[in-house]
C-alpha cells in the first residue's frame, strides 16, 4: 500500500510538472510559421528565463540574444514567458518604427515654458547648495552620500514645479517628506505591476481570482488629494495665477480644453515619473563617473569657469542648455545608464515589417516589438569602449545624428519622444553646473565600484549608498547667490 501511494504521488507530480511544461512551451512553434528566425537558447521560461529567476536583471538576456545575432539579423523571434514579441536588432529599423511607422505603435513641454520656470530650478539649485555647505562644514571636506542628495533635489525641484510646494526634503533634509513616501511608494508599485503582468502572461487565470489595481488606492487618494488642494491654494492667492509652473499650465489647459481632476493628476504623475527618479540616476550617476574621471571632471570645470566668466552674471537657460561639454558629459551618462533600457511597441493594427527586400515577417494587432536600447548604448561597432565614459564621443552635437540613426535612445525618439526630456536635462544640467564650479568631487574607500546589478529596477543603476568626497573650491563663490 505505502509503494503505491508513493508511485502514485510521483506519478502525480510528474503528469503536473508534464502538463505545466507542455502549457509553458506549447507556443514555441508560433515563429516556424513565419521567416523570422528564433533566438536561443529557448527554456520552459522563455527567451529570457531572468523574468521569473531574479538572478539577473532582464536586459542582460535580451543583450545576450543581440549580441549573438545582430550580425546576420535585422530582428529575431522571442518569447517573453509563453508570448510571441519581436526583438529589433538594427537600429533603422528601430528608427522606422519610433519614427516613421510610430501610427502603428503606440507607447509637451516647450523649451519657452521650461524658460520661464527656470527660477523655480535655481531656486532649488540655491537650497541644495546649502545642504551641501551644512553637510561639508567648516572642514571644507566631507563624504557625502549622493543617492539621497540627488533624489532630494529632483524631489524639491519637482513638487515645487508641478504642485508649487515646498515638501521640505532640502528645507528640512533630516526629515522624511510625506509626498515623497508616498511618490516612493507609488514608483515601487509600478515594479509590482511588471511581475503580476509576466504572472498573467504564463496564467491569465491570475486576472480573473486576483485582481489588480495599476495603482494602490492609498496613493491615488493622496496624489487626488493633493492636486485638490494645491489649485485651491493656487485660486485664492491671485498673485499665483502667472507663475510658470506646471501646474498653471495644467489650470490653463483645464479652462481651453476642459480636461477633468483626474486628468490633471494624471499629467501631474507622469510629469513626476519622468521628472524624479530618473533624473535623480542619472544626476548621482553623473556625480560618480565624474568623481572616477578627474581629467574629465576639469574638463568641465574649465568650461563653466570660463564661459561663467564671460556672462559676468548667471548662466540664462540658453546658455546652460548649450555648453557644449557639459552637454556631452551628461549625454554620456545617459548611454551608460540608459534611463529606458528597453522601448516596446504595441502594433495597433495587422502589418508588415520589411525586413529586407525578400524577407518580411507579418505582425498581428496586439504583438509587441521591443528596441533593444541598452544594448545598442553598449554597441562597441557604435560606441568603442562603451563601458567607459568617454564624454568626448558626443562632440559637435553628435547626439542628434546617432539619434536619427536609430543608435543613440534615451528618451525614445519620434512623436511617441519622452515628453520630459527637456525637462531632465535642464535639471541635471543647473544642479552639474552649480556643483562642479564649488566643489571638486573625488572617490574614496567607501566609494563602491560600477557594478549595475539592481534586478528589481527598469533601470540598470548603482544600487546601494553612493559615498563620495566633496572639497570645497573657496576661490568660487557661486553664481546662484
Amino acid at each position: 500500500m505505502f509503494v503505491e501511494l508513493i508511485f502514485y504521488s510521483l506519478l502525480a507530480v510528474a503528469t503536473s510538472l508534464g502538463s505545466l511544461y507542455i502549457y509553458l512551451t506549447w507556443n514555441f512553434k508560433y515563429w516556424q510559421k513565419s521567416s523570422l528566425r528564433i533566438a536561443k537558447p529557448l527554456t520552459f521560461l522563455g527567451t529570457y528565463p531572468s523574468i521569473m529567476t531574479r538572478k539577473r536583471n532582464m536586459v542582460y538576456d535580451i543583450h545576450d540574444v543581440y549580441l549573438n545575432y545582430k550580425s546576420n539579423n535585422r530582428a529575431v523571434g522571442v518569447f517573453v514567458t509563453r508570448k510571441p514579441e519581436i526583438l529589433i536588432l538594427d537600429p533603422n529599423l528601430a528608427h522606422e518604427i519610433l519614427v516613421k511607422n510610430f501610427r502603428l505603435y503606440r507607447d509637451t513641454l516647450t523649451s519657452s515654458w521650461l524658460k520661464q520656470s527656470y527660477t523655480i530650478w535655481q531656486s532649488s539649485c540655491k537650497k541644495l547648495l546649502k545642504v551641501m555647505e551644512d553637510k561639508v562644514g567648516n572642514s571644507g571636506t566631507n563624504i557625502i552620500e549622493t543617492r539621497d542628495l540627488c533624489f532630494r533635489f529632483t524631489a524639491d525641484v519637482m513638487c515645487n514645479y508641478i504642485w508649487g510646494i515646498d515638501v521640505g526634503t532640502l528645507t528640512n533634509p533630516t526629515e522624511v517628506s510625506h509626498v515623497v513616501g508616498m511618490t516612493d511608494k507609488w514608483i515601487m508599485y509600478t515594479y509590482k505591476t511588471r511581475v503580476y503582468s509576466l504572472m498573467a502572461t504564463v496564467t491569465p487565470v491570475v486576472r480573473v481570482i486576483w485582481p489588480f489595481t495599476l495603482f494602490p488606492k492609498e496613493t491615488d487618494d493622496f496624489f487626488s488629494k493633493l492636486t485638490r488642494d494645491a489649485v485651491q491654494i493656487r485660486q485664492q492667492q491671485p498673485a499665483n495665477t502667472e507663475r510658470p509652473d506646471f501646474l498653471n499650465y495644467m489650470l490653463q489647459l483645464q479652462e481651453r480644453k476642459g480636461i477633468s481632476h483626474d486628468d490633471m493628476v494624471g499629467h501631474s504623475l507622469t510629469m513626476l515619473l519622468d521628472g524624479y527618479e530618473t533624473v535623480a540616476i542619472a544626476l548621482m550617476h553623473t556625480l560618480y563617473y565624474l568623481a572616477k574621471y578627474p581629467k574629465v571632471q576639469q574638463k568641465l570645470r574649465d568650461e563653466l569657469m570660463t564661459n561663467m566668466y564671460n556672462t559676468k552674471v548667471g548662466f540664462s537657460y540658453e546658455e546652460l542648455m548649450n555648453l557644449p561639454y557639459l552637454d556631452q558629459c551628461v549625454h554620456e551618462t545617459l548611454r551608460l545608464v540608459t534611463l529606458l533600457p528597453n522601448i516596446p511597441r504595441i502594433c495597433t493594427e495587422d502589418t508588415t515589417l520589411q525586413l529586407s527586400p525578400e524577407q518580411s515577417v507579418d505582425i498581428p494587432k496586439g504583438m509587441v516589438v521591443t528596441v533593444p536600447v541598452y544594448s545598442l548604448h553598449h554597441d562597441k561597432d557604435y560606441f568603442p569602449q562603451p563601458n567607459e565614459y568617454v564624454p568626448e564621443r558626443f562632440d559637435n552635437g553628435a547626439h542628434l545624428e546617432l539619434t536619427k540613426r536609430g543608435i543613440y535612445l534615451p528618451f525614445s525618439d519620434g512623436p511617441r519622444i519622452c515628453i520630459g526630456a527637456r525637462l531632465a536635462l535642464m535639471t541635471a544640467k543647473i544642479a552639474l553646473a552649480e556643483i562642479i564650479l564649488q566643489y571638486e568631487i573625488n572617490s574614496c574607500a567607501l566609494t563602491q565600484e560600477d557594478q549595475s546589478t539592481n534586478v528589481k529596477s527598469f533601470i540598470l543603476c548603482l544600487d546601494g549608498d553612493i559615498m563620495l568626497e566633496y572639497k570645497s573650491l573657496t576661490k568660487y563663490q557661486g553664481f546662484l547667490k
